[in-house]
């Protein structure tokens, strides 16, 4: 199955967040694609740039835009997970969570660099990137990349642009852990309240799901808390968005496709922190 892209640009958010919701309650299954959530809450923390086709904004001042489609086309033709690394944030500590999340989601890495079909600039927490959308040359597949200018080169944050969780999201949806397990997921509030989360008044509702996966669960945070209130000032006024949690399923839950939501990480895919930290080293 293919995670499909979400891509959102200021006056079209009506539309585009109802394609999200096509996207994850009606379109069916297909092969799998990497994934980028990164543009869906442009509202709050990023300023997006308009460019034409074939010149990047002068919001990154130290690059330009063959740079970034330059780590992308060396990520691309890579031929190891080795040789990838040498192009993403965090170099070759991030070479075990590739190696695992290529195996366990038996997810093709990029099999050769074709062309750059879609560039996009925005700043995120005040950190200027880019996102680059390209199509491998070997099957014609389309990949997303978050793109950013380190403190001596251009990197690609991979676990944004793969969506990266501790888990399969098919394989925490069907194993139901108990202990709490990081994940990227699109979220958004809903209103499911039964058994042992009946009490609207006590609870709030989140669907969560993955672009392509036919698993949904709903999670359940306390109204009156921290991580409520981050989670709902996330999704508003868009609805559905990609951000990063633990989660874990109750031992005593009736119904199994509901899960508590523990902590919100952050209210998007791309960790600025991480990002701030490469920029220091």
């Amino acid at each position: 199955m293919e995670r499909h892209h979400v891509l959102v640009s200021g006056g079209l958010c009506i539309f585009l967040v109802a394609g999200v919701m096509w996207m994850l309650v009606v379109r069916p299954a297909a092969k799998r694609e990497t994934v980028v959530g990164i543009r869906l809450n442009l509202d709050r923390d990023f300023e997006e740039t308009s460019e034409s086709e074939n010149q990047f904004s002068p919001l990154v001042s130290n690059a330009t835009g063959k740079d970034f489609e330059a780590v992308v086309r060396e990520f691309m033709n890579s031929s190891t997970n080795e040789e990838r690394c040498r192009w993403v944030n965090g170099g070759a500590a991030m070479l075990e969570k590739m190696t695992e999340f290529y195996s366990r989601e038996q997810e093709e890495a990029p099999n050769g660099f074709d062309r750059v079909i879609q560039r996009f600039s925005f700043s995120l927490a005040g950190i200027p990137m880019q996102e680059v959308h390209a199509v491998s040359r070997e099957g014609g597949r389309r990949y997303s990349f978050a793109v950013f200018l380190g403190k001596e080169r251009v990197l690609i944050d991979w676990e944004s642009s793969v969506g990266y969780g501790e888990m399969a999201w098919e394989a925490f949806a069907a194993e139901h852990p108990t202990e709490l397990v990081e994940m990227r997921i699109i979220l958004q509030p809903t209103n499911y309240y039964n058994y042992e989360f009946s009490d609207d008044r006590k609870y709030q509702c989140f669907s969560l799901a993955m672009q392509g996966s036919e698993a949904s669960l709903y999670g359940y945070v306390e109204r009156d808390s921290d991580t409520a209130r981050g989670l709902l000032a996330a999704v508003s006024p868009r609805g559905a968005l990609p951000v990063r949690v633990r989660v874990k399923f109750l031992p005593w839950s009736v119904d199994k496709k509901m899960v508590w939501i523990e902590e919100l990480i952050h209210p998007y895919w791309v960790d600025s922190t991480m990002i701030e930290e490469a920029l220091e080293r």
